[in-house]
């Protein structure tokens, strides 16, 4: 509305339990936002079509940080959800996919799919996703943080996860005692769709500042080429919140 009113608050009332840590994202195609939150150790997801909200599916995960997040496919309308299946030993995550051509329901869902990073060793603390914009694209990213510090990423094609760095990106990431923090996060270029990855991590010795670093996979594509990690730049102190977003027409 170009008025810009917002309406009182409402109570979604479909029966599920008060959540917290939200994700929400709403369809490049269609009126539709798909949001996601933990309760406890659970993930509810649950589906708003333009006038009312309705329950999707929920699934087991890990409690503490944010361990899941949504994104939409650029051309498809696609959605993924990615999150921990709560397993620290193999199959670490997994995710569930609706197509851009069905609306809610929870039967227009995928069953839950387990994926298994090579670089990652422990239960994952926090995940995030991100779009390639451009509207020939299916292309999604995610990066992920483990109970053993490591982080690592994979590329969503559109049909299959890959595309895993052939190392992870750190393996002594910044943490609050055994919780990763939200000092990850990711983005693509808008034109060139080449990928950034930024995370905050703790330095090898403890005369050694902490230091924020980056690592992009350029190509535009879901084969993209990892590059090595770098230094941020101009940072004084290492971070423990970290987001990064693109300019949208450069």
């Amino acid at each position: 509305s170009s008025r810009n009113n917002f309406s009182a608050a409402t109570n979604i009332n479909i029966g599920v339990t008060n959540g917290f840590r939200y994700a929400l994202k709403t369809s490049p195609v269609r009126q539709e936002a798909i949001a996601v939150f933990a309760t406890g150790t659970t993930i509810q997801a649950i589906c708003y079509d333009g006038t009312s909200w309705s329950n999707e599916w929920s699934t087991s995960t890990r409690n503490g940080g944010v361990p899941f997040d949504i994104a939409y496919e650029a051309t498809s309308g696609d959605v993924m959800v990615l999150y921990s299946s709560n397993s620290a030993t193999t199959n670490e995550l997994a995710y569930r996919t609706k197509p851009g051509t069905t609306g809610c329901g929870s039967s227009n869902w995928s069953a839950e799919t387990q994926l298994d990073p090579a670089r990652t060793s422990g239960g994952i603390g926090y995940v995030r996703l991100a779009t390639d914009r451009r509207t020939t694209s299916t292309l999604i990213a995610a990066i992920w943080a483990d109970a053993t510090w490591d982080i690592s990423s994979m590329i969503w094609s559109g049909t299959a996860w890959g595309n895993e760095p052939s190392a992870a990106l750190s393996t002594n990431i910044e943490r609050i005692s055994v919780i990763p923090v939200p000092d990850i996060d990711l983005e693509y270029e808008s034109l060139s769709a080449d990928l950034m990855v930024v995370w905050s991590e703790v330095s090898a010795t403890s005369t050694s500042p902490d230091l924020s670093m980056y690592a992009t996979c350029t190509g535009g594509n879901s084969s993209c080429t990892w590059s090595g990690t770098s230094t941020l730049p101009s940072l004084t102190h290492d971070a423990t919140n970290l987001d990064i977003s693109a300019h949208p027409s450069s």
